[in-house]
């Protein structure tokens, strides 16, 4: 394994380490529960899923296609904690007796504060909805209701992650250590080749220069016993 990949994947596991577990949820959400019913459009998002003592955000969004009377919005939240042994449950009215003219549009995100107790698993969601519709040409109103269960968030194991990555952390770290080891010792024995390549070097340099003297020693020799 290459020591600057696992170099690597140590900065990227240590940063999500200290960065993912805060309580914190990115708000990559999706359409969980809507209806169409009498003049009133009303859509539910909420996130993909979330951890326990974290906010997750729930939007409403209600658009009229009519003058609307009186609207209110009750919303439920549902989940399980002490390992099931016991309830987690927050409610709120989103909308509280709202009048609405024809074509408004009401867009609200509501940041929910989980607690750190609530067991993984999903959160489950109810709406109940009342409004009033005008009818006999705008001569009286008439009461709406509609109501409806959906599947809000799946609640992740905060623990159970925080151990697998501590555990690829500390693998990882063993990896590095092993290959930290070993790149020492590559290094200690190259500096003794390069060490020994220079002594070998300097020694063919020395016999090349020791050759040449020799041989021009030879031949000035040669010319001076021919002249004599």
């Amino acid at each position: 394994m290459n020591i600057g990949k696992v170099t690597l994947a140590l900065l990227i596991i240590t940063s999500f380490l200290f960065t993912a577990f805060t309580p914190i949820v990115e708000a990559e959400t999706r359409r969980v529960w809507g209806f169409y019913y009498e003049g009133l459009f009303l859509d539910i998002y909420a996130p993909y899923q979330g951890y326990a003592g974290a906010e997750i955000p729930i939007r409403v969004r209600v658009e009229a296609e009519q003058n609307i009377r009186g609207l209110y919005v009750y919303i439920l939240l549902i989940g399980s904690k002490n390992r099931g042994y016991g309830e987690w449950s927050y409610d709120w009215f989103a909308l509280y007796g709202v009048n609405l003219s024809s074509g408004a549009i009401i867009d609200e995100t509501y940041n929910i504060r989980i607690p750190s107790d609530v067991d993984s698993g999903s959160i489950y969601g109810y709406v109940w909805c009342e409004w009033q519709v005008p009818i006999l040409l705008g001569l009286a109103w008439a009461t709406r209701n509609y109501h409806g269960f959906f599947n809000a968030v799946y609640l992740r194991d905060l623990l159970d992650e925080r151990d697998y990555w501590k555990g690829e952390y500390d693998r990882l770290q063993a990896d590095y250590l092993t290959l930290r080891s070993e790149y020492d010792i590559l290094r200690s024995n190259y500096q003794v080749l390069a060490g020994d390549l220079a002594t070998a070097r300097n020694l063919n340099y020395l016999f090349i220069a020791t050759t040449i003297i020799f041989i021009a020693t030879t031949i000035f020799l040669a010319f001076r016993r021919r002249k004599a």
